[in-house]
């Protein structure tokens, strides 16, 4: 029986993606955007979890790509999300 091919992933990839990839938990600002009867059950901040690599971080916040082309080298992040750290409930280191 042959051994299954290796995928062969462009050099900027690999670079882009080894940074760090976390599985975060975080709580995000709400909002309802109709007449609402009961205030009580919408006055909570919203749980919510995220998967990405980590594009830059510093002491206020972290910049998540959640998405990342591998068609070349040059394919740039995408679907960037900024989280302010005061609002990480989690953070799960899943690849160096």
């Amino acid at each position: 029986m042959s051994e299954p091919a290796q995928r062969s992933w462009p050099r900027g990839w690999i670079a882009r993606m080894s940074a760090e990839l976390v599985y975060l938990e975080w709580k995000d600002h709400s909002m309802h955007g109709n007449w609402a009867d009961d205030v009580a059950g919408f006055h909570h901040p919203i749980h919510v979890k995220t998967l990405g690599s980590i594009m830059k971080e510093d002491d206020e916040g972290v910049t998540l790509a959640q998405s990342v082309g591998i068609k070349s080298e040059d394919d740039e992040p995408g679907n960037l999300i900024y989280l302010l750290k005061s609002c990480v409930l989690r953070r799960i280191k899943l690849f160096v």
